[in-house]
């Protein structure tokens, strides 16, 4: 029996690297190969495979360079298939490549690479085997086709709700019915784990002449990715195929387009891909809910692709244990005026002895659920859009040994009374998220009929319930301060007719007896209607779904209405920090200190007319 293979330490861990050569051989013969170092400054000819490493253990037999090494099934299979495919072939592949047991070997390898995968000819992204391959493959290449050819959705900008309907009919545009095997082919692809795998998105961004392998499917990473994003942005066709996980397929979608709007044309001169580099804190926060068989890769398989690649605080070290790596990059975005970042990020429900305001980044999506979350690429921040303590910097913030922030700000008020989320989420897109926007409405004018509030009567009380609905003056620039109300009126009769034209069901009903207490409201009734609000209410639903369903409105103790999430609770208070755009929801911990709660959106005072520096004390958040 062959001894087993030990590796020899490489020469320059930050500058050569590994490659394996694949012998060509019967499909039935065993797997041999060689290693070889090499630099990668002599720009050596080689693939590289993305792939994901899953759970399993190394169980299949590799011959390398005579002697036993131990691979992972999958790994075993993409050589199989590669070698079936291109015969003899040298190829990159980590788990071979690197020595994953030398971790300070490991920590500079990784450190490269972004180099290894752009330096590489080709990348082959493999995601197993699959008998219908070819079938699936035209499948994909007549999806390709179709998403290509669609004509503009501008067309239906008139319509109150959401664009997409006019494809309803699958059928009469050549594709498969809503239950028809393709589409679950497509979507068991496009939902595979290794979309959501955070080292996927640097391997995708960087690559050159990317390809997706399944079986005997082989497509351009490029087209599908092209596919996945105008299915779901563009046509949002998924609420029209059976059994979808809609919500697992939005954030490969996301994931996606990230790598689309990141990628420019490559260089026509050696065709390497150019790509624009993002902040790493962004990127750590575009990548929550990715996956990752080790938690320090959720910082590290950034870090390279981040302006702060060269960072020496911020250096790979897989000697260096995970709470203290995700503890390192709080503290660096805290001195460099990221705090604000940072908040948006932090765990709903932080364990016992974990500071509330630093973010996991091995969290699930679940786990962090912080007021804008619902927006196209989970990158996209509506905090922009305001300033609630003016021009301030958060630069002005501290990180205490102790891991308590600090700043000063103003405790603004306390949550008085809070309501409860949407009935419905993402049933049925069309007609549930209308009827949920109804019982927002609802809430909302319920709660403010309860209430001293400084917002007024008639027209501007309904101005400040359609304003509080959408989170703010996003549709000022185009409408005017006034279009909010008369967009409301608008869409109101327009949702009762669509809610009418559907299956009835009790919960249709309550609805509709909704729509008829807001409209015999007092302050609705001396709204009228003025006709230019029409063209707005398309503008004010998709506001809407972009934004707050998934929020939980609340009134303060001074009668400012707000939304927040479903964990802010009686007795929170409202603050502002310098730097932060939005006010901060905080719980007093009796001792002087607060913990982080989440963000929220309070009417009235977005655009600072609250905050004044010389109010401001000092405040640790724990």
């Amino acid at each position: 029996m062959a001894s087993e293979y030990e590796y020899t330490a490489l020469s320059h861990p930050k500058g050569s690297i590994r490659l394996l050569t694949i012998q060509a051989d019967n499909q039935d013969e065993p797997l041999r190969g060689q290693l070889t170092e090499t630099a990668l400054e002599e720009h050596p000819k080689y693939i590289t495979l993305s792939y994901t490493w899953g759970g399993a253990t190394a169980t299949k037999d590799l011959q390398l360079d005579g002697k036993r090494f131990k691979i992972r099934p999958n790994v075993f299979d993409a050589l199989r298939r590669l070698r079936k495919n291109l015969g003899s072939f040298t190829i990159w592949i980590d788990a071979i490549c690197i020595n994953q047991d030398d971790l300070d070997e490991r920590s500079a390898q990784v450190s490269i690479m972004r180099q290894i995968y752009e330096s590489a000819d080709r990348t082959i992204v493999y995601l197993g085997e699959n008998s219908h391959g070819k079938k699936l493959q035209e499948f994909c290449e007549t999806l390709y086709d179709f998403t290509s050819s669609f004509p503009a959705l501008a067309a239906v900008v008139n319509s109150p709700f959401p664009p997409g309907s006019h494809v309803k009919d699958l059928t009469a545009f050549g594709l498969p019915g809503r239950n028809g095997p393709q589409w679950r082919a497509f979507f068991r692809l496009t939902s595979h784990v290794w979309f959501v795998r955070v080292w996927a998105f640097q391997e995708s961004l960087v690559s050159r002449n990317c390809d997706i392998v399944d079986g005997d499917l082989v497509f351009p990473q490029a087209r599908l990715f092209e596919t996945i994003t105008a299915l779901f942005f563009e046509l949002r066709m998924f609420q029209y195929v059976a059994n979808l996980d809609v919500m697992k397929w939005m954030q490969v979608a996301q994931r996606c387009d990230m790598v689309l709007k990141a990628q420019h044309l490559p260089s026509p001169v050696d065709g390497r891909q150019s790509w624009s580099r993002s902040s790493l804190i962004n990127l750590l926060r575009s990548s929550i809910g990715a996956g990752a068989s080790d938690p320090r890769d959720f910082v590290f398989a950034l870090l390279g692709i981040s302006l702060e690649a060269d960072e020496p605080t911020l250096q790979p070290d897989y000697q260096q244990d995970v709470d203290e790596i995700y503890k390192r990059v709080a503290k660096y975005m805290v001195k460099t005026g990221s705090a604000n970042l940072l908040l948006d990020c932090a765990l709903t429900h932080p364990p016992s002895g974990w500071p509330t305001w630093i973010p996991r980044w091995d969290a699930g999506v679940n786990d962090v659920k912080h007021t804008w979350t619902w927006t196209r690429g989970t990158t996209s921040r509506m905090h922009h859009h305001f300033r609630a303590v003016g021009d301030s910097s958060t630069k002005g913030f501290r990180c205490e040994d102790s891991y308590t922030l600090v700043g000063r700000g103003i405790v603004f008020d306390r949550i008085e009374n809070t309501g409860y989320r949407s009935r419905f989420w993402n049933k049925n897109y069309d007609i549930e998220n209308t009827m949920n926007l109804v019982d927002r409405i609802a809430q909302l004018t319920s709660m403010l009929a309860e209430i001293q509030h400084p917002y007024g009567t008639g027209r501007d009380a309904i101005q400040a319930i359609a304003r509080t609905v959408v989170m703010g003056d996003r549709m000022d620039a185009d409408t005017g301060t006034a279009a909010h109300a008369d967009a409301l009126a608008h869409w109101l009769p327009a949702a009762e007719a669509r809610i009418i034209h559907d299956d009835l069901t009790p919960d249709h009903g309550k609805t509709l007896k909704s729509i008829a207490r807001i409209r015999q409201s007092k302050d609705f009734l001396s709204l009228g209607k003025d006709p230019a609000g029409a063209k707005y209410a398309r503008q004010f639903f998709d506001e809407v779904l972009n934004t707050s369903l998934a929020c939980t409105p609340f009134t303060t103790s001074r009668g400012y209405l707000g939304l927040t999430t479903e964990r802010a609770r009686a007795g929170d208070v409202v603050v502002l920090l310098p730097g932060c755009e939005v006010p901060l929801v905080l719980r007093p911990k009796g001792d002087g200190t607060f913990n982080y709660v989440t963000t929220c959106y309070v009417q009235g005072i977005m655009l600072g007319e609250a905050w004044n520096e010389d109010d401001a004390e000092e405040i640790g958040i724990v």
